[in-house]
């Protein structure tokens, strides 16, 4: 993955909900004896993997996008039949512990390699004292056995600020006849203790010292109106990032958590002389939020102090990257415990940021980097090692040519799925030119379709490695044939007849395009989701625009009122016409068409009839958009309809080429725009949706041309 800018970054983005709130809400939720709904839940594998080891704990969850609505057990769980997968998400596997202490049944968690490495027994010697019987492997990692029992609370000093120790010792302590009481060295994240609090459970803080009474989960009550969940500030950091680097930028990043045991990034990037600031700043259930806003700034060197990392300790790879572009020595001090994070982040900062060209040193625990006001990274291809942060970190080294080609980017879907669409959002340019793309067109009888070869050579042109394949699959067999896609790792794919609005069933979502057309022909991958677009309003759009035409005051006749005559109806919506009719054989399905809300709602004025009923009087534009003309030699268009010099044609069908309606127009001297345009410009738009990549229409367009044998 390259990243890079042809300008400032600029718009709006709203913040992906917050990891640690995420893990959070759904675990009390699955205590309660209620139906919860969390809104804005995290996006990526980490709180996936939290969702998917509750349900094996037998608590109903459902998930749509970013809402999730989990269904309590009143605090009794299911004993698993299997290991409980944590993937590579510590706060997982370390709340669950404490969690399935109080539970009084036999549970093995574990992760991959990296989570099983990470040391544990901070969290297993509390536990055992509060009557849990938990056995680890020697190195002092998971798995770990947990025969739950947990009866008594207690006072127990953490070795480490960790708000992930802390959370397992109070989650265990909601089942316990007694008071917990847990002593901190530092301060920690405290999105548990507001939590409880705002789900009812008294929670005392005073002077390091956190204290849950008795019998917690007896008060536990879900609030009703369901959960919010603030933005993460530990994955817009990186946006913070890009536009502070990029020249003329300006960004604002709504519905961000401020809380203050996490805004030690905020302040660090005050001490730079980074322009930042938090506006709108409310409560949400006792976590505050804000948005930022966010201006491109010089920056200065700067200090963080021992006391100050606990709040900023996942950004400390970012603020090493932002230090090497402040002239000076900027110093790390008390960042041992990066050691031991989901990779050795100390050695991974010194190594891959050093491969890029940052001046790193290490001295025992404390981290210097060397900067320069003109620093721009030097051509290379560093690891994320399968680390989030340092992916996320790494991409943004090669602002703003692109210089840094990061190995492993996939690391990023871990916590923030969305993190190069966001970036794209923005104005900058990721290009997956490492990676294989597989695409693919899935539809009924295509075996002719002029697709494959159209975005092959797309991929060809743009140097990108991928492949288009053709999948005919019948109605019935739909949903498992998206299904199946998804395991074979083709979750790029245009969708055709007969499937277009069938297939919105079996998508995680819909975007604008596709939901207000109500039918899908491109899908995208957005953070693990499959989302169904439509090009088919762009392909109308830029063929028209190609030939000239000027959509706006125009008069507009569609002929037709199916699924390409809405789509034809939306651009001359868009584009802001003076007027559109449109006729079809049933004057019913006309009238739906236009009775749209969209269509309704909008300064164009659109009326409807019969094809026998067209008005007379001269239209600028007249759009084919029924299958007529490919199936038999007849032309659709009423003979009383003016066609001439000065009248624009588009022909929806591109095979044959030449169709009635084309002859007829041509004869008459009108503009002709062959339903091939469209094919393209829907196309290109999907490879555009897919990459990242400007599509190189004009070869497109000679390999369609080929194809088709014009």
């Amino acid at each position: 993955m390259r990243l890079c800018t042809d300008g400032p970054l600029r718009g709006e983005v709203e913040a992906p909900g917050d990891k640690s709130c995420s893990h959070r809400a759904a675990l009390l939720a699955a205590l309660t004896d209620d139906e919860v709904t969390i809104f804005n839940f995290a996006p990526g594998e980490d709180c996936a993997s939290t969702l998917d080891c509750l349900a094996a704990l037998g608590v109903p969850v459902t998930r749509r996008g970013s809402e999730v609505t989990v269904q309590g057990r009143a605090g009794v769980l299911d004993e698993p039949d299997r290991v409980l997968d944590c993937g590579n998400s510590g706060t997982t596997m370390r709340l669950l512990a404490g969690l399935l202490s109080g539970q009084r049944m036999h549970v093995i968690l574990s992760g991959d390699d990296s989570l099983n490495r990470r040391p544990m027994d901070r969290i297993v010697d509390p536990l055992r004292h509060m009557g849990a019987d938990i056995r680890m492997r020697e190195e002092a990692g998971a798995p770990l056995s947990i025969c739950g029992g947990v009866t008594r609370g207690g006072e127990y000093r953490t070795p480490v600020a960790s708000a992930q120790v802390k959370s397992a010792i109070l989650l265990a302590g909601l089942y316990a006849e007694s008071a917990t009481t847990v002593r901190e060295p530092g301060t920690s994240r405290d999105h548990t203790e507001r939590m409880l609090e705002a789900w009812g459970v008294p929670v005392q803080r005073h002077n390091g010292r956190v204290r849950l009474g008795g019998k917690g989960l007896s008060r536990l009550r879900a609030p009703e109106d369901g959960v919010r969940i603030p933005g993460d500030i530990s994955s817009v950091a990186f946006l913070v990032a890009a536009a502070l680097l990029t020249p003329g930028s300006e960004v604002l990043i709504r519905n961000v958590g401020i809380n203050p045991t996490r805004t030690g990034i905020l302040a660090v990037l005050e001490s730079m002389d980074a322009r930042v600031e938090a506006d709108n700043v409310r409560d949400w259930m006792g976590e505050p939020v804000a948005d930022l806003l966010v201006r491109h700034s010089s920056l200065r060197p700067f200090q963080v102090e021992e006391d100050m990392v606990p709040t900023l300790i996942d950004e400390i790879p970012l603020l090493a990257l932002l230090a090497a572009h402040a002239r000076g020595t900027s110093t790390f001090r008390g960042v041992g415990e990066l050691r031991f994070k989901e990779t050795d982040r100390l050695a991974a900062v010194q190594e891959e940021l050093g491969a890029v060209g940052v001046q790193c040193r290490v001295r025992e625990d404390t981290l210097l980097i060397d900067g320069e006001e003109d620093f721009s990274a030097i051509p290379a291809t560093p690891d994320a090692r399968g680390d989030h942060r340092m992916a996320m970190t790494l991409a943004l080294a090669g602002l703003p040519d692109g210089r840094v080609e990061l190995r492993n980017d996939s690391a990023v879907d871990i916590s923030y799925p969305q993190f190069f669409h966001h970036l794209r959002s923005l104005g900058a340019r990721p290009s997956s030119r490492g990676e294989h793309l597989q695409m693919g067109l899935l539809g009924e009888g295509i075996e002719d379709s002029a697709s494959p070869p159209m975005l092959r050579t797309a991929l060809e042109v743009c140097g990108l490695r991928g492949s288009y394949r053709l999948f005919d699959v019948g109605s019935k067999d739909l949903g498992a044939a998206v299904r199946g896609l998804g395991a074979l790792g083709v979750v790029r794919f245009n969708v055709t007849r007969p499937h277009k609005v069938a297939i919105c069933r079996y998508l995680d979502r819909l975007a604008p395009s596709a939901r207000d057309l109500e039918a899908v022909n491109t899908v995208v991958p957005d953070g693990g989701e499959l989302v169904g677009h439509n090009t088919d309003v762009a392909g109308v759009a830029r063929a028209l625009r190609d030939a000239g035409f000027r959509m706006q005051d125009s008069r507009v006749l569609i002929v037709g009122a199916g699924g390409a005559a809405r789509a034809a109806l939306r651009a001359a919506v868009d584009g802001a016409a003076a007027g559109v009719h449109i006729a079809n054989r049933s004057p019913r399905a006309a009238a739906e068409l236009a009775g749209l809300w969209w269509a309704e709602d909008c300064a164009t004025q659109v009326h409807c009839s019969g094809l026998t009923d067209v008005p007379g009087g001269r239209f600028d534009l007249i759009i084919q958009a029924t299958p007529v003309g490919s199936l038999d030699a007849s032309c659709p268009l009423p003979e009383h309809c003016h066609l001439g010099a000065g009248v624009t044609v588009l022909e929806m069908i591109y095979r044959p080429q030449v169709t009635s309606l084309v002859r007829r127009a041509r004869t008459a001297g009108a503009k002709v725009v062959p339903g091939s345009e469209m094919l393209l410009h829907q196309g290109a738009r999907a490879f555009e949706l897919w990459t990242g990549e400007a599509a190189p229409v004009q070869k497109m367009r000679e390999e369609l041309g080929r194809v088709l044998r014009w």
